[in-house]
């Protein structure tokens, strides 16, 4: 989940609307370099929840 985010905020950084959380959530995983699993599996969620979010109005 990071490498999604991560690209979303190499691509577009937080000049879209849409994508803004995504690159939110890249910088979180940067900091948690200090944090333990447990912060990555809730930022690992938020991403995934951010993207089915993104996703869902393509699957109807």
């Amino acid at each position: 989940m990071k490498f999604t985010a991560f690209r979303i905020n190499q691509r577009y950084g937080r000049e879209l609307p849409l994508t803004a959380r995504l690159a939110e959530l890249d910088d979180e995983y940067a900091f948690l370099e200090y944090g333990g699993d447990e912060a990555v599996a809730q930022i690992d969620a938020e991403v995934i929840a951010e993207a089915r979010r993104l996703a869902a109005p393509l699957s109807t």
